[in-house]
């Protein structure tokens, strides 16, 4: 048996998976789609719909701080790659 908690993460992901499928429309409208689908909301679906509104307002943040550890991780990659064509060779 998975805890409330648990379950609401695994909706907000399925929501959040629907939302960038269908264009990125509200996530209200998202929650109705699915709910019409099932016939009902699941229970433990107003927290997982929460969750993935948060995930959503938070979208700039996380996209920002996604792109700086993409540049980072390259920096990275540059400098390795300088110290392996620098390193002798025998």
């Amino acid at each position: 048996m998975q805890r409330p908690e648990t379950k609401a993460r695994a909706r907000a992901l399925q929501i959040l998976y629907a939302w960038d499928l269908s264009g990125r429309p509200s996530i209200e409208t998202v929650v109705v789609r699915i709910a019409r689908i099932y016939g009902a909301a699941p229970e433990g679906y107003d927290r997982g719909a929460d969750l993935a509104a948060q995930a959503v307002a938070e979208l700039p943040e996380i996209d920002r701080r996604i792109g700086e550890a993409a540049e980072a991780a390259l920096r990275t990659a540059d400098v390795l790659a300088q110290v392996t064509r620098a390193a002798p060779r025998n």
